[in-house]
């Protein structure tokens, strides 16, 4: 299966294109690293723990979380039967 995105963007702008696409991409990080230390802040003012085991449990729930979605889309027959058809070898 061949990348569309190097058949489409003229070679003398890809270094530029997927910088761009990068930095787009990583802002994602600097977002979630907010919002989970706000999230940290909240839950150990709420419960009154310190903010370490804030952290922790807020580690844990993502752990879990990542689990569960790991399972749906394991067992989800729809993208089971698009990736067979799909494959490549």
């Amino acid at each position: 299966m061949r990348n569309v995105s190097l058949r489409t963007v003229p070679t003398d702008t890809q270094g530029r294109t997927w910088g761009l696409i990068g930095l787009i991409s990583q802002l994602g990080y600097v977002v979630a690293y907010a919002i989970s230390g706000e999230a940290a802040d909240l839950l150990s003012a709420s419960a009154g723990w310190e903010i370490g085991r804030s952290c922790a449990m807020l580690i844990l729930i993502s752990g879990v979380l990542l689990v569960l979605t790991a399972m749906t889309v394991l067992f989800n027959k729809n993208l089971s039967e698009c990736v067979k058809k799909n494959r490549p070898f």
